[in-house]
């Protein structure tokens, strides 16, 4: 009875350990690079990088990533992430479909997505932690002004390389922000920020964005319409500003030239991202 057990066992084991190393030359023969440019050519899209090189157990490390837009010339520099690993995913190798796992390292913080495509969209599913605001190439191409970190989970649906045709949703949470605003105007404390934002149809709608524990306690909700130059980007948002202790310390001097003190109501701030008025 021991002796069949112990059969039982051994083909058990040499079953799994064949299927465990067709698994492995499927994976080490996965068309990475064909993959890629499959997900995001039609997205005008490209990923470049210098080295790749396999990733234990499973998949590749590609090294010193960059991913740009090819919608313009020069091409633009999006993210850039010291590593990237990428793994098919189990869908991928058995019926042949562009899937990939990938986590980076990026900004001091890690970046980790599930990217498929369906037909003509592209879905992905992420989550990023520890992001340093105030290295990330995005902010920086916008000319914003961020210190702290920032966490979040997300689904994006990406039909064509034109952002009036995706979908996006994102939740997302801050720690210890601090917003620049311009050389000579003190930095404004934030503290804790979370909230939402999904883009719907060109536009980045935003709502339950709240702050704590900084200068202010702040409320927010608005959309800003996107535009090829992010000056042009129209907002439209309504702020609910309640000075802390700090805030007032900081810059009581300065809210005397607000439309009206803050316990008045909330404040419209309408116009370009780069002029807008406030009311």
């Amino acid at each position: 009875m021991r002796a069949r057990i112990r059969r039982g066992w051994i083909i058990i084991g040499a079953g799994a350990g064949a299927l465990f190393c067709l698994l492995l030359v499927l994976v080490a023969s996965f068309p990475y690079r064909d993959t890629l440019s499959a997900l995001l050519t039609p997205r005008q899209l490209k990923l470049t990088y210098a080295t790749q090189q396999p990733s234990i157990p499973l998949g590749v490390t590609l090294k010193d990533v960059r991913l740009l837009s090819t919608a313009t010339r020069p091409e633009q520099l999006l993210i850039a992430s010291d590593s990237l690993t990428l793994r098919p995913t189990l869908s991928s190798i058995l019926f042949g479909a562009p899937a990939l796992n990938a986590v980076a390292a990026i900004y001091g913080g890690r970046f980790r997505a599930t990217v498929e495509q369906r037909g003509a969209l592209v879905a992905t599913s992420f989550a990023f932690d520890g992001i340093d605001l105030a290295s990330s190439q995005p902010l920086r191409q916008l000319d914003v002004g961020l210190d702290g970190s920032l966490s979040g989970t997300g689904t994006a649906d990406l039909q064509s390389a034109m952002l009036a045709d995706d979908h996006a949703d994102l939740r997302f949470n801050g720690q210890s922000v601090v917003l620049h605003i311009a050389d000579g105007f003190p930095p404004i404390a934030l503290g804790a920020v979370d909230g939402r934002v999904l883009l719907e149809h060109g536009t980045l709608n935003f709502n339950q964005v709240e702050s704590r524990g900084g200068d202010f306690a702040l409320k927010a909700d608005g959309a800003l319409t996107l535009a090829d130059d992010p000056g042009d980007a129209e907002l439209h948002a309504r702020v609910f500003l309640t000075p802390n202790p700090s805030g007032r310390d900081h810059f009581g001097f300065f809210l005397h030239f607000l439309p009206h003190p803050p316990a008045v109501g909330p404040y419209y701030i309408d116009g370009p991202l780069d002029a807008p008025s406030i009311h």
